[in-house]
């Protein structure tokens, strides 16, 4: 069984020295706002998006799991919450919705990675495999996440962002794996010791 400990994860208590999904390279846009902002105000700015992002997806599974209201939340976190809580009962009420999994970790042996998906829902017979965001903005890289999520779980299934912002938005996204393991191969690259 694999688990996820903060950015660690374990087998059977064994750490896991595999790579995280997530290795595309940023853009341009964040080296201007890098810029823009400078490293230390950047990183303040990270940290508060990525603790936001983190309560939001431990709410989420506290209300799919028990439909309780997690009580600690800022109330930007209870807004981001309560339009998800109306997307999955508007969801509910039209469509046949089975919960499969809620922050499932999981490793693709053949290519080497981990990662933990975010959600796993039964729509009307299908499988998707949905990734919760809440950034300002959507992209490419989430694609070949949600891409190295459907490898690792279920090459058949269908897969999704849910964005939350002032507004809740499922959008399907097409399976770039190819171009994952494209990318991935870079960052082994990057990444390779050197003697």
């Amino acid at each position: 069984m694999i688990t996820k400990e903060g950015r660690i994860y374990k087998e059977n208590g064994e750490i896991i020295k595999l790579p995280s999904v997530n290795y595309y390279p940023k853009g341009e846009g964040f080296y201007r706002w890098l810029a823009t902002n400078g490293w230390n105000e950047s990183e303040r700015i990270k940290e508060e998006a990525g603790k936001r992002g983190g309560n939001i997806h431990s709410a989420i599974e506290k209300y799919l799991i028990t439909n309780e209201i997690e009580k600690e939340l800022t109330s930007i976190e209870v807004d981001i919450l309560n339009k998800f809580i109306k997307w999955f009962s508007e969801l509910n009420q039209t469509k046949r919705v089975k919960i499969i999994g809620i922050e499932i970790s999981g490793i693709n042996r053949e290519y080497n990675y981990v990662g933990t998906i975010d959600l796993i829902l039964e729509i009307d017979g299908e499988v998707w495999i949905i990734d919760v965001k809440t950034s300002n903005y959507l992209h490419k890289s989430h694609n070949l996440q949600l891409s190295a999520y459907k490898h690792m779980y279920n090459d058949k299934a269908k897969i999704a962002l849910l964005h939350i912002k002032d507004y809740c938005k499922f959008v399907e996204v097409e399976d770039k794996f190819d171009i994952f393991l494209a990318v991935k191969k870079i960052w082994e690259y990057e990444n390779r010791r050197t003697n």
